[in-house]
Parts: C-alpha cells; structure tokens; sequence
C-alpha cells in the first residue's frame, strides 16, 4: 500500500484546520506546494499565495496509508468550498465539477496536445481513440452533409468529397480539409456549397 502525507497551507493567524486555508494530499507535498504556487487550477488557494507571501504557513498534518489519509481529508473538507478548498476532500483526482480552465491555459494545453499528436508516439497513442465510438444520429447527419455537398475547385465541380479524392488522388479526407481550409495560396478557390449555382 502506498503512502500519503495530508497537508495544510494557512495563513500564520490561522487556528482552526476544519474551516480556514488549504487541505491537500500528496506523495511528496514540497514538490505539491511548488506546483500550488506556479499552478492556477485553484484560483482561490493561487490569489491567497499571491496576496499573503510570507505569511503563508505549510505544514504536513500527518503520515498514513492511502485510504486513511483520503479519509481525513474528507472529514476536513467534507463540502465544496471550505476554506481555500474548491473541491470536497477525500478524491484522488479531485472532483472537478465547476472547474473552467483559463483562456491561459486552455491555449498552452492546446499547443502540447497538438506537439504531442504529430510525434510517432502520439499518433500511436491516438491511433483509435475514436475506435468504437457511438455517434448520435445528429452528428451522423453532419457527417453525410458534408460528405454528399458539392466541393468546388479550380478543375471543376465535384459531388461529395469521394469524388474529389478520387480525382486529385488524394487518400485521406483530411487532406481535402485543408486544402479548403486554406486562405491564401494555391488551394484558396477550394470551397463547399449546399448546391451548384452555375
């Protein structure tokens, strides 16, 4: 069984544990409060590092198996919003209900994500994450929207997307995608239409 150390990050006037400062868990709780202090996943527990600096107190609680120590965050924090608490105690990941992302933040894990999906092992690792996957009847809709609209390109006007990978032999419709998507250079007369108007 593995260890956990429970925590509490407070203000130096701070006495009571159960309703004033932060309760965490952690395997390695100095390595937690760096990230506490450079992280903003938590905006409340982020402004309160921010605003008091020095008078922040961290101080490791207790020592136990993991189940104990979930436990006694639980009982600490047993409701959302205690304290600089966002999430009720007890969770492993916690319980994210309400969490928004910052704008910040969103774009820097968009930009990981992306990095990470065009190496080998990334596309290894998505290989089939959408394998298996149920599309309500809405989006199959969508799907067969675009595929049957009419794709017009510099050589001519083309009924549903198969017809265009045919004709320029191309393999995947990805690669049509971009080429529609593009704004500027060779490909920017390439669009979709609901019916041909000629």
């Amino acid at each position: 069984m593995s260890s956990l150390y429970l925590y509490w990050i407070h203000h130096k006037n701070h006495s009571d544990v159960t309703r004033e400062g932060y309760i965490g868990v952690s395997g390695d709780p100095s390595r937690r409060f760096k990230e506490h202090t450079s992280r903003k996943d938590n905006i409340h527990l982020h402004n309160a590092l921010t605003a008091y600096g020095e008078d922040i107190v961290f101080k490791v609680l207790a020592l136990g198996e993991r189940a104990y120590i979930l436990q006694l965050e639980h009982s600490l924090r047993p409701t959302k919003q205690v304290g600089w608490n966002i999430a009720v105690g007890g969770c492993i990941p916690p319980d994210q209900t309400g969490f928004h992302m910052p704008k910040s933040m969103c774009s820097e894990t968009s930009i990981r994500v992306k990095a990470f999906r065009n190496t080998a092992e990334g596309r290894l690792a998505y290989k089939d994450v959408n394998l298996g996957r149920i599309c309500t009847d809405k989006t199959r809709s969508k799907i067969a929207k675009t595929l049957t609209k009419f794709w017009r390109t510099p050589d001519g006007v083309f009924e549903g997307i198969h017809e265009v990978l045919s004709f320029y032999n191309l393999k995947s419709q990805s690669s049509v995608y971009r080429r529609h998507n593009a704004v500027k250079g060779k490909y920017k007369d390439w669009f979709i239409e609901e019916k041909v108007n000629d």
